[in-house]
């Protein structure tokens, strides 16, 4: 299918849950159907707002099995949220009357360094600048709980699938603190310390059952798992001995089933640990050459033309250096590499090319495939995804190619007419909203905190110490705010 490319004002984003693009143009959030490119719904922006609008969020369920999105009405519920350095706006897709505003979503305290939704469409989570606080804010009740000094706006917190249990890593006196808040009224369940020196995220497993979290590079090569009730289950690492620094910890992920926890170190390894005792069951290396008769080996081709294709390449094979000897031209440079979120055999691979193409490999392709996605107006950096679609039949995955001035979207391969079915139950809707209809007061939000003292929000947990409680009590973390 030839990609068919839109105009666009910021990153365009994909909704998880239905073939669906987002994206602004002018002062306007367009809606465009990922199948045919038509625009399902129009909303009209302030024309400030839309010019300093630096984030677009859909909600994405994160209630998940071991099969994946448990399916429910969380799941197939669409909002987006916009915000500014400043103000957040939240739109329901399936009720046009239905809009959120939140004023100062920052409290005050600098501007929002990141705001996404939480664990339900209902909430949503609002960092501030120089990890001052983040806020959580209820779409129902109009109130929010602060929690103060969290460590990382992006992954240092998170939401435990099975239960919806927030997990935040903060930092107070000199050592890293994990605290467990339950869902919905975010009431503080638990509270304990981390054996680490310096934290740099936390993740819980899929199925709910262990957290995991690790140092940074310059304490060394260390990630430890932790129980669901705090208690310190594993160190790992990475085979070297504790006090030999190693050259650290790059990023943790779990797999979809939580049966498989990798972790990438700073020297291009990729370690393997089994939950079971989350002992390290393979370590894998970029090798200098490929000599399998298990594995088959594409090498890109350019012609005089600047087509581009794969041919097999003999074995055995030397890939290219990351840097090239002198005189050379450098080796095209991986941006990203996706895995089809249903289709386990489907890769998206991004490359940072001069004229913009998706690479596309399935176990089914005789050889993998190139796909010039043309952007009619280049310019800055360049973002690929799958388009995450329940409509979309998984033989044909469709995917996009977005930079700050348009997007391109494409499919694999054509879309059958069974496959073409969109809910239209907003299709018809355009929106010609004024500044008054906006910030109508019945359906905004202005939200201002304001804290409880200590007596008011007295929970009884706090860790062992010689502190002085009136400087370093742990309750004093969490504030509500109306």
């Amino acid at each position: 299918m030839k990609p068919k490319c839109y105009p666009a004002t910021h990153y365009a984003a994909a909704c998880p849950h239905a073939p669906i693009i987002a994206a602004l143009h002018n002062s306007r959030l367009l809606l465009r159907s990922s199948i045919d490119g038509t625009v399902l719904r129009s909303i009209q922006l302030e024309v400030a707002f839309a010019a300093r609008c630096r984030r677009i969020r859909w909600f994405e369920s994160l209630q998940r099995d071991k099969n994946g999105p448990i399916p429910g009405e969380q799941s197939i519920s669409s909002r987006i949220l916009l915000a500014d350095d400043d103000t957040v706006h939240i739109f329901d897709l399936s009720d046009p009357k239905w809009q959120a505003t939140v004023t100062g979503g920052s409290g005050g305290t600098g501007n929002i360094t990141n705001v996404e939704f939480g664990f339900t469409k209902d909430e949503i989570i609002v960092f501030s600048d120089f990890g001052l606080k983040a806020t959580i804010w209820s779409l129902l009740t109009k109130r929010g709980v602060e929690v103060r000094d969290p460590k990382n706006p992006c992954r240092g917190h998170s939401f435990r699938p099975s239960s919806g249990h927030l997990a935040v890593l903060v930092r107070e006196t000199m050592r890293d603190v994990v605290m467990v808040l339950s869902p919905v009224i975010q009431r503080l369940e638990n509270i304990f310390s981390l054996a680490t020196v310096d934290a740099q995220g936390l993740e819980w497993s899929p199925d709910g059952n262990w957290l995991v979290t690790w140092e940074a590079a310059s304490a060394g090569f260390h990630v430890l798992v932790y129980t669901a009730d705090g208690n310190l289950f594993k160190n790992y690492f990475g085979g070297q001995r504790p006090d030999t620094p190693g050259l650290g910890v790059r990023t943790v992920e779990w797999d979809h089933s939580g049966k498989h926890l990798a972790v990438k170190d700073y020297e291009n390894q990729i370690h393997l640990l089994a939950t079971r005792s989350f002992n390290c069951i393979a370590i894998l290396l970029h090798t200098g050459t490929i000599n399998s008769l298990h594995a088959s080996v594409w090498q890109e081709q350019i012609d005089a033309s600047r087509n581009r294709s794969y041919v097999a390449a003999p074995q055995p094979a030397c890939p290219p250096r990351q840097i090239p000897a002198s005189g050379d031209k450098p080796p095209t440079t991986i941006k990203s590499l996706q895995w089809h979120p249903k289709d386990q055999e489907c890769l998206l691979i991004h490359c940072a090319t001069e004229n913009p193409v998706i690479h596309l490999w399935h176990s089914s392709f005789d050889t993998p495939r190139i796909t010039p996605m043309p952007l009619s107006r280049p310019g800055g950096r360049t973002e690929a995804s799958w388009i995450q679609s329940s409509d979309v039949n998984p033989e044909t995955p469709a995917y996009m190619l977005a930079n700050g001035l348009n997007f391109a979207l494409s499919h694999v391969s054509d879309v059958s007419e069974s496959d073409k079915t969109v809910d239209m139950s907003f299709s018809a809707v355009v929106e010609g909203l004024g500044p008054e209809d906006m910030f109508d007061e019945g359906n905004s939000m202005d939200l201002s905190p304001i804290k409880l003292s200590h007596e008011q929000f007295s929970l009884g947990l706090e860790l062992a110490g010689d502190e002085v409680d009136d400087t370093f009590d742990y309750r004093r973390h969490l504030a509500v705010a109306s």
